[in-house]
Protein backbone atom coordinates (compact mmCIF):
# COMPACT_ATOMS: atom_id res chain seq x y z
CA UNK A 1 0.00 0.00 0.00
CA UNK A 2 2.99 2.04 -0.18
CA UNK A 3 2.61 5.42 -2.59
CA UNK A 4 5.40 6.62 -4.13
CA UNK A 5 6.00 9.96 -6.84
CA UNK A 6 5.09 12.80 -4.34
CA UNK A 7 8.31 12.73 -2.20
CA UNK A 8 10.65 11.80 -4.94
CA UNK A 9 9.35 14.80 -7.10
CA UNK A 10 9.91 18.06 -4.65
CA UNK A 11 12.96 20.07 -4.43
CA UNK A 12 14.52 20.11 -0.64
CA UNK A 13 13.21 23.27 1.00
CA UNK A 14 14.08 24.28 4.52
CA UNK A 15 10.90 23.25 6.74
CA UNK A 16 11.35 24.25 10.92
CA UNK A 17 10.48 21.21 13.34
CA UNK A 18 7.28 22.52 13.99
CA UNK A 19 6.30 22.40 10.73
CA UNK A 20 7.43 19.20 10.51
CA UNK A 21 4.94 18.88 13.82
CA UNK A 22 2.40 19.44 12.49
CA UNK A 23 2.78 17.15 9.51
CA UNK A 24 3.08 14.47 12.24
CA UNK A 25 -0.11 15.42 13.56
CA UNK A 26 -2.02 15.47 10.35
CA UNK A 27 -0.43 12.17 9.05
CA UNK A 28 -1.16 10.75 12.62
CA UNK A 29 -5.21 12.18 12.16
CA UNK A 30 -7.27 9.76 14.71
CA UNK A 31 -4.56 7.49 15.77
CA UNK A 32 -3.65 8.30 19.80
CA UNK A 33 -0.21 9.66 20.06
CA UNK A 34 -0.10 6.54 22.64
CA UNK A 35 -0.71 4.11 19.88
CA UNK A 36 1.51 6.09 17.29
CA UNK A 37 4.68 5.68 20.32
CA UNK A 38 3.74 2.24 20.83
CA UNK A 39 4.24 1.12 16.81
CA UNK A 40 7.64 3.79 16.99
CA UNK A 41 8.49 1.26 20.05
CA UNK A 42 7.85 -1.44 17.84
CA UNK A 43 9.97 -0.43 15.55
CA UNK A 44 12.98 -0.63 18.38
CA UNK A 45 12.33 3.31 19.64
CA UNK A 46 12.28 4.41 22.50
CA UNK A 47 9.35 6.97 22.14
CA UNK A 48 6.05 7.46 24.65
CA UNK A 49 3.19 9.82 24.40
CA UNK A 50 5.38 12.61 25.37
CA UNK A 51 8.04 12.04 22.36
CA UNK A 52 5.07 12.34 19.90
CA UNK A 53 3.60 15.64 21.69
CA UNK A 54 7.34 16.85 22.02
CA UNK A 55 7.79 16.47 18.14
CA UNK A 56 4.06 17.85 17.17
CA UNK A 57 4.71 21.10 19.15
CA UNK A 58 8.27 21.63 17.51
CA UNK A 59 10.14 21.13 20.96
CA UNK A 60 11.98 18.25 19.82
CA UNK A 61 13.55 17.67 16.11
CA UNK A 62 12.57 14.38 14.65
CA UNK A 63 15.70 12.18 13.27
CA UNK A 64 15.96 11.64 9.53
CA UNK A 65 16.02 7.41 10.84
CA UNK A 66 12.77 8.54 12.71
CA UNK A 67 11.05 9.75 10.07
CA UNK A 68 11.99 7.09 7.77
CA UNK A 69 9.75 4.45 10.16
CA UNK A 70 7.53 7.18 10.60
CA UNK A 71 6.89 6.56 6.88
CA UNK A 72 6.61 3.00 7.11
CA UNK A 73 3.94 3.31 9.88
CA UNK A 74 1.70 5.82 7.77
CA UNK A 75 2.66 4.34 4.25
CA UNK A 76 4.59 6.70 2.82
CA UNK A 77 6.59 7.00 -0.13
CA UNK A 78 9.53 8.38 2.66
CA UNK A 79 10.49 10.35 5.96
CA UNK A 80 10.91 13.28 3.29
CA UNK A 81 6.95 13.44 3.23
CA UNK A 82 7.00 14.57 6.89
CA UNK A 83 9.50 17.82 5.44
CA UNK A 84 7.19 19.59 3.64
CA UNK A 85 6.33 22.78 3.56
CA UNK A 86 2.93 24.47 4.40
CA UNK A 87 2.21 24.47 0.90
CA UNK A 88 1.19 21.00 0.70
CA UNK A 89 -1.36 21.10 3.67
CA UNK A 90 -3.94 20.34 1.76
CA UNK A 91 -1.95 17.34 -0.03
CA UNK A 92 -0.40 16.26 3.13
CA UNK A 93 -4.61 16.23 4.96
CA UNK A 94 -5.52 14.73 1.80
CA UNK A 95 -2.97 11.61 2.17
CA UNK A 96 -3.89 10.99 6.21
CA UNK A 97 -7.39 11.33 5.70
CA UNK A 98 -6.54 8.13 3.24
CA UNK A 99 -4.29 6.22 5.07
CA UNK A 100 -7.02 6.66 8.15
CA UNK A 101 -9.13 5.26 6.40
CA UNK A 102 -7.00 2.33 5.03
CA UNK A 103 -6.63 1.62 8.52
CA UNK A 104 -9.85 2.05 9.41
CA UNK A 105 -10.97 -0.57 6.28
CA UNK A 106 -8.32 -3.17 7.43
CA UNK A 107 -9.43 -2.90 10.99
CA UNK A 108 -13.39 -3.48 10.01
CA UNK A 109 -11.78 -6.11 7.27
CA UNK A 110 -10.44 -8.40 10.37
CA UNK A 111 -13.46 -7.64 12.21
CA UNK A 112 -15.88 -8.75 8.94
CA UNK A 113 -13.45 -11.80 9.24
CA UNK A 114 -13.96 -13.06 12.98
CA UNK A 115 -17.33 -12.26 12.81
CA UNK A 116 -17.63 -14.91 9.83
CA UNK A 117 -15.12 -17.22 12.12
CA UNK A 118 -18.26 -16.72 15.60
CA UNK A 119 -21.00 -16.84 12.85
CA UNK A 120 -19.83 -20.21 11.25
CA UNK A 121 -19.59 -21.75 14.68
CA UNK A 122 -22.68 -20.96 16.28
CA UNK A 123 -24.18 -22.21 13.10
CA UNK A 124 -22.54 -25.14 13.62
CA UNK A 125 -24.75 -25.93 16.80
CA UNK A 126 -27.00 -28.49 15.94
CA UNK A 127 -29.88 -26.40 17.50
CA UNK A 128 -29.82 -24.67 14.62
CA UNK A 129 -32.52 -25.28 11.85
CA UNK A 130 -31.92 -26.12 8.47
CA UNK A 131 -33.14 -22.76 7.47
CA UNK A 132 -30.75 -21.12 9.93
CA UNK A 133 -28.08 -22.56 8.12
CA UNK A 134 -29.09 -21.74 4.57
CA UNK A 135 -28.43 -18.31 6.14
CA UNK A 136 -25.59 -18.32 7.61
CA UNK A 137 -23.75 -19.88 3.91
CA UNK A 138 -25.24 -17.22 2.09
CA UNK A 139 -23.67 -15.16 4.75
CA UNK A 140 -20.42 -16.81 4.88
CA UNK A 141 -20.16 -16.68 1.46
CA UNK A 142 -19.55 -12.83 1.16
CA UNK A 143 -16.49 -11.28 1.07
CA UNK A 144 -15.62 -8.21 2.30
CA UNK A 145 -14.27 -6.96 -1.70
CA UNK A 146 -17.74 -7.73 -2.17
CA UNK A 147 -19.04 -5.43 0.39
CA UNK A 148 -16.91 -2.75 -0.47
CA UNK A 149 -17.84 -3.09 -4.16
CA UNK A 150 -21.54 -3.17 -3.49
CA UNK A 151 -20.91 -0.28 -1.65
CA UNK A 152 -19.09 1.79 -4.81
CA UNK A 153 -22.13 0.56 -6.92
CA UNK A 154 -24.96 2.01 -4.43
CA UNK A 155 -23.39 5.28 -3.03
CA UNK A 156 -22.61 6.53 -6.92
CA UNK A 157 -19.76 8.27 -6.09
CA UNK A 158 -18.76 9.38 -9.38
CA UNK A 159 -22.53 11.13 -9.68
CA UNK A 160 -21.92 12.91 -6.53
CA UNK A 161 -18.44 14.40 -6.71
CA UNK A 162 -19.09 15.90 -10.30
CA UNK A 163 -22.23 16.91 -8.84
CA UNK A 164 -19.82 19.31 -7.14
CA UNK A 165 -16.93 19.70 -9.77
CA UNK A 166 -17.00 21.72 -12.63
CA UNK A 167 -15.00 20.46 -15.34
CA UNK A 168 -12.22 23.19 -14.55
CA UNK A 169 -11.98 21.28 -11.26
CA UNK A 170 -11.38 17.81 -12.97
CA UNK A 171 -7.36 16.68 -12.94
CA UNK A 172 -6.18 13.91 -14.68
CA UNK A 173 -6.55 11.75 -12.06
CA UNK A 174 -9.51 12.82 -10.85
CA UNK A 175 -11.02 11.73 -13.98
CA UNK A 176 -9.07 8.07 -14.02
CA UNK A 177 -10.85 7.64 -10.99
CA UNK A 178 -14.45 8.44 -12.08
CA UNK A 179 -13.48 6.40 -15.15
CA UNK A 180 -12.67 3.64 -13.09
CA UNK A 181 -15.78 3.67 -10.81
CA UNK A 182 -18.11 4.19 -13.58
CA UNK A 183 -16.19 0.90 -15.23
CA UNK A 184 -17.25 -0.86 -11.95
CA UNK A 185 -20.76 0.12 -11.60
CA UNK A 186 -21.46 -0.68 -15.70
CA UNK A 187 -19.48 -4.16 -14.57
CA UNK A 188 -22.27 -5.05 -12.02
CA UNK A 189 -25.58 -2.69 -12.17
CA UNK A 190 -27.19 -2.45 -8.81
CA UNK A 191 -30.16 -4.29 -8.26
CA UNK A 192 -32.14 -2.29 -6.50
Amino acid sequence: MQATGFADNVLPVAVSDESIGRNLARFRGQMSQKELADAMRLLGWRWNQGTVSSIESGERPLRLAEAEDLARVFHLAGGSTLARGEWEGAFADAWAAMAEAARVLEVAVDQYLDAQIALALAGDDPRVTNEHQQDVRSELARTPEQIVNERRRTSDPVHEAEAMATDDDIGPLMRELFDRWRDLRDEHPSSS
